[in-house]
């Protein structure tokens, strides 16, 4: 399925399953707001491509402080059953 979105004034068409097509427009339009959000005078980026590389490592950062945050409950919740399972073991 041909799915078409539009960033920064520029339309690009897309392959996609049927099944990623809102996903596909989801992203669109999450990028769109972070592009936004760099808009107006305190923001006199050089040109598109700085605004969408900037976008780009805020959202790579985002997500890896996410994962971050994911591994250490994942780790708190580990240290959490090793300390339950010591319990049981010792009754």
């Amino acid at each position: 399925m041909i799915s078409s979105v539009q960033v920064l004034g520029t339309s690009y068409q897309f392959e996609v399953a049927a099944d990623e097509v809102e996903l596909l427009q989801a992203s669109t339009a999450l990028l769109n707001r972070h592009l936004a959000a760099l808009a107006g005078p305190a923001r006199a980026l050089a040109d598109d491509r700085e605004r969408l590389t900037l976008v780009a490592l805020r959202l790579c950062r985002q997500q890896l402080l996410e994962q971050r945050q994911q591994q250490l409950q994942i780790e708190r919740l580990q240290q959490q059953l090793a300390l339950m399972q010591n319990a049981l073991d010792q009754d």
